[in-house]
């Protein structure tokens, strides 16, 4: 029933919407819990949100790859290693790790900070290290077949940003998907998170640096730039020296808080009176109204429908406001009026500059209320 029930939720949540009950129940009965689907796994590239020009790869699994991901990661999170101050796993989001890291800005009365993350974190990952931990969590077998890319498993480049051609060929696509800890797998989250506990738990911090980590992104507080860049070393130290992966952390600058940290798509400052600030930066506002046109305009031309624009809607403003309801209820009632009028009237630029402003109001300030409140 476990089985069925992944299945079904992978349906449902539309990444498989073609299939029919029928074939989900032949798969449930065909899934095995050490032997991977002979399904291929494709890897694409993909260009990270940065400055400058830099990839991620990222694996895509079929049905029953995914299914069988998602029931090991059930089992294993309440199995491996975390503490107080990670975040990125089921219950312990973004808007957590936010909230947690006001919280030691008040507690502290930090007025540094710094913020960095590992350089290509999941690549780096060493197999080798994962297999001799993992095995005593979820065994050997299901370590190879599901959390990691086997030796045996076909792999194939697939379409994706064409420009990494500049940087490297197909076979070298391949090679860097089957490299280290596959990120696109339902499970690569959990065992990330079980990495980095295992290199923090060696990690002893300056007296008074707290320390807050989201995934391989980390934020370091202080109360003087040299007590953060201290700790800052410490961290680098840690991470560059343990059997896990081949991991760096690049140099990045100690801040004044009064200035303003961007940590996880936030900007987190405080002011004369000691307050701390949190809100969406210029420029994570700017992509957000960049990506709504082209997802209306998609609506337009009917590339996609109503019920696909409201799950990517719902899904941005989840992933950048804490869970509101009220604000939920009041977003889409607004979005569900104005696109039904859109669609019977045709008046499709007067509504979209309405639904614009809407949107860009309520995501700037709403948003960054709830947070800072």
């Amino acid at each position: 029933m476990c089985v069925m029930a992944s299945l079904s939720r992978l349906r449902r949540n539309l990444d498989f919407p073609w299939f029919t009950e029928e074939e989900l129940y032949e798969i449930a009965r065909n899934l095995s819990a050490t032997k991977a689907p002979s399904d291929p796994i494709r890897v694409r590239a993909m260009r990270k949100d940065t400055p400058h020009l830099a990839y991620r790869v990222i694996a895509s699994y079929g049905l029953a790859d995914s299914a069988r991901q998602l029931l090991v990661k059930r089992a294993i999170e309440p199995l491996i290693k975390s503490s107080d101050t990670q975040f990125g796993i089921k219950g312990r989001g973004r808007n957590e790790a936010i909230r947690y890291l006001r919280t030691l800005i008040q507690e502290h009365g930090s007025a540094y900070a710094l913020a960095c993350d590992v350089t290509s974190f999941y690549p780096s990952n060493s197999k080798e290290w994962l297999k001799a931990n993992l095995k005593l969590i979820i065994g050997e077998g299901i370590t190879q077949s599901t959390i990691l890319i086997g030796d045996d498993r076909m792999v194939i480049p697939s379409r994706g940003d064409h420009s990494y051609r500049d940087l490297f060929d197909d076979s070298a696509l391949v090679s860097l998907g089957r490299s280290g800890l596959p990120q696109g797998s339902r499970t690569s989250n959990a065992v990330a998170t079980h990495v980095v506990a295992s290199v923090l738990e060696q990690v002893q911090l300056p007296e008074g640096v707290p320390l807050v980590g989201y995934a391989d992104d980390f934020a370091l507080l202080g109360r003087t730039e040299r007590e953060v860049m201290l700790a800052f070393e410490v961290l680098q130290h840690a991470f560059a020296c343990h059997p896990a992966g081949n991991f760096t952390i690049k140099d990045a600058p100690v801040v004044s808080l009064r200035h303003g940290l961007d940590f996880l798509g936030y900007r987190i400052n405080t002011d004369d009176a000691g307050a701390v600030h949190v809100s969406l930066p210029e420029s994570k506002m700017a992509g957000f109204t960049q990506k709504l046109l082209i997802k209306l305009n998609e609506m337009e031309t009917w590339r996609t429908d109503f019920s696909s624009f409201e799950r990517w809607l719902y899904s941005y403003i989840e992933a950048h406001a804490e869970d509101d309801g009220e604000l939920m209820g009041m977003v889409f009632s607004e979005l569900d009026t104005i696109l039904e009028l859109h669609i019977a009237n045709l008046c499709f630029e007067f509504h979209l500059r309405r639904l614009r402003r809407m949107i860009y109001s309520m995501a700037s300030e709403r948003m960054g209320d709830s947070l800072a409140a």
